[in-house]
C-alpha cells in the first residue's frame, strides 16, 4: 500500500512533476533536429559529443503513458489510489464514451486516431490519474509551481527569440512559444493568468504577492506579444469575472489603464504596420480578410455537421482538414484550411451533437464543483484556484467561439490537468466532510 511505501509516491509525485514540466516546456533536445514549428532555442547542439543524443517532451502521450500504467496497476492493490466520487467522474466518462464511439465509427479512423483520438483517451486516463494522486493540497500546489516555472521559462524563451527579431514562422512579428501558433498561447494566459491575479487580490505575504505582480508582468508581456485580438478581450472578461470573487476592484481597473497604456505605447512606438492593423481591425473587423476566412470555414463545418449530425467524423485535428479538401471546399482562400475556428463547431463535427451536449455537461458540472468550492472550503488556496479557474475557464471558453485552442494537443494538456485538481479537490473535501 502507499502508505507502507512512501518512496512509491514520491516516485510518482515527482514523474507527474515532471511530465507536466516538460508538457509546458515543449520539446527539448541535444544533437537531433526538432520539429521546424517548436522553439529553436530549446534545441541544442554540442560539438565534440554527437554521439550523445535525446529528446523529450515533444509527444506528451509517450510522457504519460509510463506513469499512467504504473498507477493502473497500482489501482489493483492499493484502494487509496482508485478515483473517487467527485461529480465530475461520470460526465468525462460519458464525453470520452462519445468520442470513442465517434472515432471508431470514423470513415477517416487512422487519421482521427494520430491526430487527436489517442491524445484525448490519453488525457482523459491523465485527468483519473490527477484527481487519484493529487488529493492532498501540498500535492496541488507544488504541481502548480512546476507549471508556472516552466510557463515562465517558456515566455522568457519566447521574449528573448522576440527581442532577436526571431517570430512564429507562420505570422510575422508574433512571440514564438512551445504552444506553436502565437494564438496557442494567448488562449493558454486566458486560462492561467487568474490564478496569478487571485495571489495578488488575496491577503497573503508581501513575497508572494510581489512574486505575484512580476509573474502577471511576464505573462502579460506574452499576451502582449501574441497580438491575439481573441485573447486580449478573453483576459479581460475573465479578470472581471474574478472581480466578482473580490473586492480588489481597484486593482483590476488599474491593470485594464496599464493594458490600455500598453496598447497605445505600442501603437507609437512599435511595429507600426503591424500595431495598427491589429489594433484598428477591431473596428474593421467586417472587412478583416481573416474573419472572412473563418466564416468560410465555419460554414463548411456546419454542412459537414449536417451530413453527418448525430456520431461525428471522429475526433481530431486532421479530420476537418481531410473533409475539406475532398468534399467541402467551395471557395479557394488561398491557404491551407486547418479548422473552422469555433472548437465547438470543432467538436460537433467530430463527436457529432450528442458530444457537444456530454462536454457542455461537463463545463457546467465543472463550474457547478468550482463555485461550490468556494464557497464551502476553509483552505485560502483551494478557495482561489476555484474562483480562478472559473474566471481563467470562463475567458478560455469564450475565445474558443474565435479559435479552436484545444484542438492543440499541449493546450489540451492544460485543460484536463486543471479538471484533474479541480476533481482531486473535489474529492478530498467530501472526505473531509464525511470524516467530521
Amino acid at each position: 500500500r502507499s502508505t507502507l511505501f512512501p518512496s512509491t509516491t514520491l516516485f510518482r509525485s515527482i514523474y507527474v512533476m515532471a511530465v507536466v514540466f516538460f508538457a509546458i516546456m515543449g520539446q527539448i533536445s541535444l544533437n537531433r533536429s526538432g520539429s521546424h514549428l517548436s522553439m529553436p532555442i530549446f534545441h541544442w547542439a554540442c560539438a565534440g559529443c554527437e554521439w550523445l543524443q535525446f529528446s523529450i517532451g515533444g509527444k506528451i502521450s509517450s510522457l504519460i503513458f509510463p506513469v499512467l500504467i504504473f498507477w493502473l496497476a497500482g489501482c489493483t492493490w492499493d484502494k487509496e489510489l482508485r478515483p473517487r466520487r467527485t461529480g465530475l467522474n461520470m460526465p468525462v466518462l460519458v464525453f470520452a464514451g462519445i468520442a470513442l464511439i465517434a472515432l471508431i465509427a470514423s470513415p477517416y479512423r487512422a487519421i482521427s486516431w494520430k491526430t487527436g483520438g489517442r491524445d484525448l483517451l490519453t488525457q482523459v486516463g491523465w485527468f483519473f490519474l490527477l484527481s487519484s494522486l493529487l488529493r492532498r493540497e501540498k500535492y496541488r500546489k507544488a504541481l502548480l509551481v512546476t507549471l508556472f516555472s516552466a510557463l515562465s521559462l517558456v515566455i522568457l524563451a519566447g521574449i528573448l527569440l522576440y527581442s532577436q527579431g526571431i517570430y512564429f514562422p507562420q505570422t510575422p512579428q508574433r512571440i514564438w512559444t512551445s504552444f506553436g501558433h502565437p494564438n496557442g498561447i494567448g488562449a493558454v494566459l486566458v486560462l492561467l493568468i487568474p490564478f496569478v491575479f487571485v495571489l495578488i487580490l488575496s491577503p497573503g505575504s508581501w513575497r508572494i504577492r510581489t512574486g505575484a505582480v512580476l509573474l502577471t508582468i511576464l505573462l502579460g508581456t506574452g499576451i502582449y506579444l501574441s497580438f491575439s485580438r481573441t485573447a486580449w478581450v478573453s483576459l479581460l472578461v475573465g479578470l472581471g469575472i474574478l472581480t466578482l470573487f473580490r473586492k480588489g476592484k481597484i486593482i483590476f481597473l488599474g491593470s485594464i489603464i496599464i493594458l490600455v497604456g500598453l496598447l497605445i505605447w505600442g501603437l507609437n512606438v512599435g511595429p507600426q504596420s503591424y500595431w495598427k492593423q491589429r489594433i484598428k481591425s477591431f473596428a474593421t473587423w467586417r472587412s478583416d480578410p481573416n474573419v472572412e476566412k473563418r466564416l468560410i470555414y465555419s460554414g463548411a463545418a456546419l454542412r459537414m455537421i449536417q451530413d453527418r449530425p448525430v456520431i461525428g467524423y471522429g475526433p481530431g485535428y486532421g479530420i476537418f482538414m481531410r473533409l475539406y479538401q475532398d468534399k467541402y471546399k467551395k471557395v479557394n482562400t488561398g491557404e491551407f484550411a486547418t479548422a473552422p475556428h469555433n472548437y465547438y463547431l470543432s467538436l460537433t463535427l467530430s463527436t457529432g451533437i450528442p458530444g457537444l451536449l456530454a462536454f457542455g455537461w461537463l463545463l457546467f458540472l465543472i463550474f457547478r464543483i468550482a463555485l461550490k468550492e468556494t464557497h464551502r472550503s476553509d483552505s485560502r488556496f483551494t478557495v482561489g484556484f476555484s474562483q480562478a479557474l472559473i474566471a481563467g475557464l470562463a475567458g478560455f471558453l469564450l475565445g474558443s467561439l474565435a479559435d479552436d485552442p484545444l484542438l492543440n494537443e499541449r493546450i489540451s494538456f492544460l485543460f484536463w490537468l486543471l479538471i484533474g485538481l479541480l476533481a482531486a479537490t473535489a474529492a478530498e473535501g467530501e472526505r473531509s466532510i464525511r470524516s467530521t
